[in-house]
């Protein structure tokens, strides 16, 4: 793991590149619509560079996306898998912020392969779920 410097207009980008090319990167995380811990929201013109290395260099953005819900000053930025169209970004998110601190259900969007692998690893973890829950969500 390497950390990523952070400044006012969110993720820096081009250290992200520095790194790319010294060395090979499987995997950027972030949390775009307020970088924890600084709270700053991730441009559209650093959202787009962004997608663009990853396309470039071959990496995965993991798009943590837990409080997209929560934005009451500004408009929402649309999530960057949302304008992902060779399959680089996985976006993650939880309904527990938005439906209730309890409900400790949340969803991954992703590309169908990598989504088959995700469910068997998952059936070893928690073979059962909460069907319950997943019940209430469904409604």
């Amino acid at each position: 793991m390497k950390p990523v410097p952070v400044d006012h207009n969110g993720i820096d980008v081009d250290a992200i590149k520095r790194l790319c090319k010294r060395q090979p990167v499987k995997m950027v995380y972030i949390t775009p619509h307020y970088h924890y811990p600084t709270t700053v929201i991730l441009t559209t013109e650093r959202r787009l560079q962004l997608l663009e290395l990853s396309y470039r260099f071959g990496f995965i953005i993991l798009e943590d996306d837990y409080d997209y819900d929560f934005n009451f000053n500004r408009n929402t930025e649309l999530p960057l898998a949302s304008i992902d169209d060779k399959g680089m970004v996985v976006y993650v998110g939880s309904f527990c912020k938005t439906l209730s601190p309890g409900f400790r259900t949340g969803f991954i969007v992703a590309p169908e392969n990598l989504i088959r692998e995700i469910n068997k690893l998952k059936a070893i973890i928690d073979s059962n779920g909460d069907p319950v829950m997943e019940q209430v969500l469904g409604r």
